[in-house]
């Protein structure tokens, strides 16, 4: 437990610096909610702008190391306070760790007035540093069940500089390997932090039996993924043969259905919060039989398949999740406000036109404007139903 005799200097930190979740999860919504609607207006042909490397290289960087990651992070050092019973990161340390991942989005907005070299070294080290604190929290409590999150930071790390170094070397390649690299481990950490939270939310939420695990399912889920994120991070994915990685992909689909399936999705209608991170997490075997048909050579565009994954599952997921964390790290009660429910309505389904919207021929542009629309709609709802939450001190007192 915490120490109460820091009560005193808690209250002299201005509450937004008290604890990770608060920035992270406020300015990550908002620069997310902004982020997609220039690149829709850019899409449309309604602004311009020369961003470092280019416009997709941006949007696509942007949305897993800008978005995705900071909410991970987010996540891990404000968990981490519950898992350690240590204190996390706040005040000046966290005010300078944030800084550094704002200064990371505006030069890679902005493009030019830095050399490219320094741009890289300024958004890369963000994630360092953030898992430098996260390590030290976990290793001074001894809590070794979760040390294993700082080597998958430290991969999502290299597979940002993969990012930059395609555009410093200017060999594409490196970026294809990034961006795979990422997806797969970021899908590893949708797939670990659901595991723990799932059964135990939805039997809080519902008032239902917890779901206790299946031990040949719940290794199965992980190890497919952990299997997959071996190939894309070590390169080995493209010496395999296309139809070996599709049953590997197979294999991953089938066993996150039956996970998700013996999670009882059925109880949760009732509940916005509980539903919302179900449907979030339905997008996984999707997107994985996705890749799957796609290496078989049934499905031609990989991108439906990425865009299950990252707009559907990510997407769906983080809104879900910060709007309930959001919640019992400032005290209050699981009940969101009431238009919370209609963000989580629309970014499962900005998440469903963006990727399974790519099949409708002619009607391409128009569902992808529509899906633009609804997740800027949704994360600024978010900011708007959760901004003075999360600039408000905790209702019970206590640090964080």
């Amino acid at each position: 437990m915490l120490n109460i005799t820091e009560l005193g200097k808690e209250q002299q930190i201005t509450p937004i610096w008290r604890l990770a979740f608060r920035p992270f999860f406020l300015f990550g919504a908002l620069f997310s909610s902004v982020s997609i609607l220039f690149w829709g207006l850019f899409l449309a042909g309604k602004v311009s702008f020369t961003p470092y490397a280019d416009a997709l290289f941006w949007h696509s960087h942007e949305m897993l190391f800008g978005f995705v990651s900071i909410f991970i992070i987010g996540f891990l050092l404000t968990a981490g306070q519950t898992w350690t019973g240590r204190r996390s990161i706040h005040g000046m340390p966290l005010v300078g760790l944030f800084m550094l991942w704002l200064a990371g989005r505006v030069l890679m907005f902005l493009g030019g007035p830095l050399p490219a070299v320094v741009v890289a070294i300024i958004d890369l080290s963000f994630i360092p540093f953030a898992a430098f604190y996260f390590y030290r929290m976990v290793k001074s409590a001894g809590n070794k069940r979760n040390l294993f999150f700082v080597p998958i930071l430290l991969l999502i790390f290299t597979a940002n500089l993969l990012f930059h170094l395609s555009h410093l070397l200017q060999n594409p390649f490196f970026k294809v390997w990034g961006t795979n690299a990422v997806l797969m481990l970021i899908g590893l950490v949708m797939t670990i932090v659901a595991g723990r939270v799932m059964p135990m939310f939805t039997a809080n939420g519902s008032g239902t039996p917890k779901v206790e695990p299946i031990v040949w399912i719940e290794k199965s889920a992980i190890g497919s993924v952990i299997v997959l994120a071996v190939c894309y991070v070590s390169g080995l994915a493209y010496w395999l043969p296309d139809p070996l990685m599709a049953v590997l992909f197979s294999l991953a689909a089938i066993t996150h259905l039956l996970r998700v399936i013996r999670w009882k999705p059925w109880v949760t209608l009732r509940f916005p919060l509980l539903w919302s991170l179900h449907l979030a997490y339905w997008f996984i075997p999707l997107a994985f039989s996705l890749f799957a048909l796609h290496k078989f050579g049934w499905l031609a565009q990989q991108s439906i398949a990425v865009h299950a994954l990252t707009a559907g599952a990510m997407g769906s997921m983080i809104l879900s999740m910060i709007c309930r964390v959001s919640l019992g790290h400032t005290g209050r009660p699981l009940s969101p406000p009431y238009f919370v429910t209609l963000a989580l309505f629309f970014v499962v389904l900005a998440g469903g036109l963006r990727s399974l919207g790519m099949l409708s021929g002619s009607q391409v542009p128009l569902l992808l404007s529509l899906a633009s629309g609804l997740w800027c709609l949704a994360y600024l709802l978010f900011v708007l139903g959760y901004a003075r939450i999360l600039l408000s001190p905790r209702i019970d007192g206590r640090p964080g």
